[in-house]
C-alpha cells in the first residue's frame, strides 16, 4: 500500500491478521502500521523472535499461509527482530500489554532524535 493516508480498511485488515497470528500461537511481539518517509509507503511492520530463530524467509512463508482473504499483501508487510531499532525506539514511548491488541496512533513524534511521521500501532512489548 503506497497512500499517505491510512485508510480504516487497512487498519481493520491489520487487526484480523494480528488475531490471525495469534489464533495460531504466532509469537508478535510488536505490530504496527508504519509510515516510511523513504518509500512514501505504509508498512505493517511485524517483529517476532521467530525472525532471529529461523530467518525472515520462513517467517514471511508462515505469514502468508495466515493471511487468507486478507487485503493486506506480503508486499505490505516488514518481519523484523524484537532487537530491530524502530522496535526498540518506539518501545520506550509505548507499551501494551503482551497479547494486547490497541489502536494507539503515534504521529509527529520523535524519540531519541529520530522523527516518526505517523504510524498505528496494535502491540509493542
Amino acid at each position: 500500500m503506497d497512500t499517505k493516508i491510512l485508510v480504516d480498511k487497512y487498519i481493520t485488515e491489520g487487526k484480523t491478521l494480528l488475531k490471525n497470528l495469534d489464533s495460531k500461537k504466532f509469537p508478535v511481539n510488536a505490530a504496527m502500521w508504519f509510515y516510511d518517509q523513504n518509500s512514501d509507503s505504509w508498512k505493517y511492520v511485524i517483529s517476532s523472535s521467530r525472525v532471529d530463530e529461523e530467518g525472515p524467509l520462513k517467517v514471511y512463508q508462515d505469514i502468508q499461509s495466515y493471511l487468507g482473504n486478507n487485503i493486506i499483501s506480503l508486499k505490505d508487510i516488514s518481519v523484523v527482530s524484537p532487537n530491530n531499532n524502530l522496535v526498540v525506539m518506539l518501545k520506550k514511548a509505548i507499551s501494551t500489554g503482551r497479547t494486547a491488541i490497541s489502536g494507539i496512533r503515534f504521529s509527529k513524534n520523535t524519540i531519541n532524535n529520530y522523527f516518526i511521521e505517523d504510524a498505528y500501532i496494535y502491540r509493542m512489548t
